[in-house]
């Protein structure tokens, strides 16, 4: 990386792509926070005035999101994701990274949770239904993940919450992170 560094202008896209390919593999590694490092700093390159790489920057929003998950921090994976869920809204021609739409719905599922037990109902309703509705987009979802939103669901209707409050973009194919 201090070669890239030393030996391209601040900013340019080598920089930004040894960066995204550093966070994956940190990501492969289990290491979250060195993971976070690096795809957000790669992140902010793609957002940048000379970006022109939107699938890359949304694998790098989905690895800072997933990242920040692991490490129990949900509100702000939730911002990642979000983010990247939006972006693979537009005509993206099936870039969505495989697993968004599961990390997006643990990351719900967790606040609601988070809620339930801080006794915000209608947070933790609005959380197991979104977490509900993103299950609906994922691909292969995890047994016990299904069962834990299901649960929270179950909840979030005897409670008086009606699904289709929030929706996730519906043209959203999918690849490998």
């Amino acid at each position: 990386m201090e070669i890239r560094r030393g030996y391209f202008p601040e900013g340019h896209p080598k920089i930004a792509q040894s960066l995204n390919n550093i966070g994956y593999y940190c990501l492969e590694l289990g290491d979250y926070g060195n993971t976070l490092g690096y795809c957000s700093e790669a992140l902010e390159l793609y957002r940048g005035p000379s970006a022109n790489n939107e699938f890359s920057a949304v694998k790098n929003c989905y690895r800072c999101g997933l990242s920040c998950l692991r490490m129990g921090r949900p509100s702000e994976a939730l911002r990642y994701l979000l983010e990247a869920a939006d972006a693979c809204g537009s005509d993206d021609g099936g870039n969505t990274p495989k697993g968004l739409f599961s990390a997006l719905a643990e990351a719900h599922a967790a606040l609601a949770e988070e809620q339930t037990e801080s006794g915000d109902a209608e947070g933790a309703s609005l959380h197991s239904i979104a977490a509900r509705e993103a299950l609906g987009r994922a691909e292969d979802p995890d047994v016990g993940l299904k069962a834990r939103i299901e649960a929270l669901f179950d909840w979030a209707a005897s409670g008086g919450m009606q699904p289709g409050h929030i929706r996730y973009p519906l043209r959203c194919g999918s690849s490998s992170a």
